[in-house]
């Protein structure tokens, strides 16, 4: 949301009643942006669950944020532990150093 925010496609605005969260709206530039933008994932999703049917999507879908809940759960636990297998976020941190 913050990166939303940083780049113009969303603000934040003061609610009656929100004290503590002040909840993101998208500006002008954020909804001609989704505009081009949805229409593309749904086609995207549509060529990648061809042939799929509803339990089968449904199924992948929670077994893949399974496993990054598992993934990212794993790097915040363990990010500054000694371990044989570097984090994700830190294997991504030396493949980037070394391009």
């Amino acid at each position: 949301m913050t990166a939303l925010a940083s780049r113009g496609y969303g603000e934040r605005k003061h609610l009656p009643g929100h004290n503590q969260n002040n909840p993101l709206f998208l500006t002008r530039n954020g909804r001609a942006l989704k505009k081009k933008l949805v229409p593309l994932a749904e086609e995207i999703n549509a060529i990648g669950t061809r042939g799929l049917t509803e339990v089968e999507i449904k199924t992948t879908r929670k077994v893949l944020l399974a496993i990054i809940t598992n993934l990212a759960e794993d790097d915040a636990a363990l990010e500054n532990a000694e371990r044989k297998v570097p984090s994700t976020r830190e294997l991504s941190r030396r493949i980037s150093s070394a391009e």
